[in-house]
């Protein structure tokens, strides 16, 4: 479970990264932008495990155009 705390998700909303709308004072996340939000922190941490757990390459790495897709995604 990806634990974020209400100072990090400020700064995502500041950033432009989680979508939110102003209600007076307040800042309002849609569940449905949140979920998404968390689905590609969480797929960005698995492809960083990967990358740091997998095995060493002695080619260089080649990716598809579907990886960097993902990757400009998150």
């Amino acid at each position: 479970a990806s634990d974020v705390y209400k100072r990090q998700l400020l700064k995502f909303m500041r950033d432009g990264e989680l979508p939110f709308h102003t209600v007076g004072s307040h800042q309002r996340i849609k569940m449905s932008d949140l979920r998404i939000f968390m689905q590609a922190r969480e797929k960005g941490a698995e492809i960083l495990a990967n990358a740091l757990h997998g095995t060493r390459q002695t080619e260089p790495l080649v990716a598809s155009e579907n990886v960097l897709a993902e990757l400009e995604d998150l």
